[in-house]
């Protein structure tokens, strides 16, 4: 006779900012280990935050238990399926109450209700899942779904509406937007390859970046500091028919040969004097620019 199962609604707290994180789980000692080790395979909210603030730094606890979840059925590849309806519900209510999802407060990057435990979605989860692909809210931005690249594509609310990446799940994306509107920075997009005979990119030494063009009729499209911006803007602008504006290098002075045959520093507009070798040029620019805290 198959058994049912008992799950648990389990909350994590960061001893040193007060966020929270709420879990379900039906079997909650796997489910500490996963956490704690995730940071070596993972790159969620929570687990950059272990990473940060290490495992020992995290309160753990189990909230509500006993939470009953009948057996339904096995799949023909013996995995048995059970109902976590009640599970669900229970972990959207405190993600709810306790505003987890919001990354002022906590390090959900969901509502609740979803992932995967080996147990079946309620209805109400399913209804939720297979909504339009496409999300708008005004206040955090924008993820839509593209059907032709199959993946999430993510841009910051208007009136900007900046162009933030592509990723593989929901979930990253919800992530990823999340994490620019905390930090204003951008989570490297998952658009690591390129159709083929859709444009052009490649390496060069003199400027060490990466340049990018389109398909024939070839059309410049820019300079970018890494292979994956590079291919990023490739696939960006072969959806879209713009460009990605180029990252630019924090500028740390410069060194050019003269018409004497000496290589001449400036910091900006500052002259800082002229040598015959251009590695003691390049010395004389990383000492000025330490004396002046410029680095």
């Amino acid at each position: 006779m198959v058994k049912h199962k008992w799950g648990v609604i389990y909350k994590l707290t960061n001893k040193n900012n007060g966020k929270y994180y709420f879990g379900k789980t039906v079997d909650y000692k796997n489910r500490m280990y996963s956490h704690k080790h995730s940071k070596k395979i993972s790159k969620t909210y929570l687990s950059r935050a272990i990473n940060k603030h290490g495992w020992e730094n995290f309160t753990k606890e189990i909230i509500v238990e006993n939470i009953l979840c009948r057996y339904i059925t096995t799949k023909p590849n013996g995995r048995k399926v059970y109902d976590e309806s009640e599970l669900n519900r229970l972990e959207k209510q405190h993600i709810f109450l306790f505003q987890s999802d919001n990354s002022k407060y906590g390090y959900n990057i969901t509502k609740g209700g979803d992932g995967s435990s080996g147990l079946i979605h309620s209805n109400e989860t399913k209804k939720k899942m297979t909504m339009s692909t496409k999300k708008h809210d005004a206040e955090k931005g924008c993820i839509s779904y593209n059907k032709k690249l199959k993946k999430w594509k993510v841009e910051s609310a208007r009136p900007q509406k900046k162009y933030i990446g592509y990723y593989n799940t929901k979930e990253r994306a919800t992530e990823a937007l999340n994490f620019y509107n905390e930090t204003g920075k951008i989570l490297p997009s998952d658009l690591s390859t390129r159709r083929k005979g859709s444009g052009s990119i490649c390496f060069i030494k003199k400027s060490k970046k990466w340049q990018v063009y389109s398909a024939p009729p070839k059309k410049y499209i820019g300079h970018y500091l890494t292979e994956e911006k590079a291919t990023d803007a490739l696939n960006f602008f072969n959806e879209t028919g713009k460009r990605m504006k180029p990252e630019k290098p924090r500028r740390k002075g410069s060194i050019t040969l003269t018409k004497s045959n000496k290589y001449e520093i400036r910091y900006k507009k500052i002259y800082i004097g002229r040598f015959n070798t251009k590695e003691l040029a390049e010395e004389a620019l990383e000492k000025y620019l330490k004396k002046n805290n410029l680095i």
